[in-house]
C-alpha cells in the first residue's frame, strides 16, 4: 500500500469511497425522471458526473503511483 501508516492508509480509503459514493449519487441524478425534460439541468447533472468520475480516476491514479514507489 502507498501510504505506510494504518490512519494515512484508511484516509486515502475512505476518500475514494466518498469519490465513489458521489459518482454514484450523481449518476442516480442523472436518471432522475424528473429532469428528462429539462436539458440545461441535464446538462449540469451530466457534468457533474464526468467531474465524479475524473475525481475517482485521479484518486486510483495518485494511489498506485505511490505504491509503485520504493519505501
Amino acid at each position: 500500500m502507498p501510504p505506510r501508516t494504518p490512519c494515512v492508509t484508511w484516509a486515502w480509503k475512505a476518500g475514494i469511497s466518498t469519490a465513489e459514493e458521489q459518482a454514484a449519487l450523481a449518476a442516480a441524478a442523472l436518471e432522475d425522471p424528473a429532469a428528462a425534460s429539462d436539458c440545461a439541468e441535464l446538462g449540469k447533472r451530466q457534468e457533474k458526473l464526468e467531474a465524479a468520475k475524473l475525481k475517482v480516476q485521479a484518486l486510483f491514479d495518485r494511489w498506485e503511483e505511490l505504491a509503485a514507489r520504493k519505501p
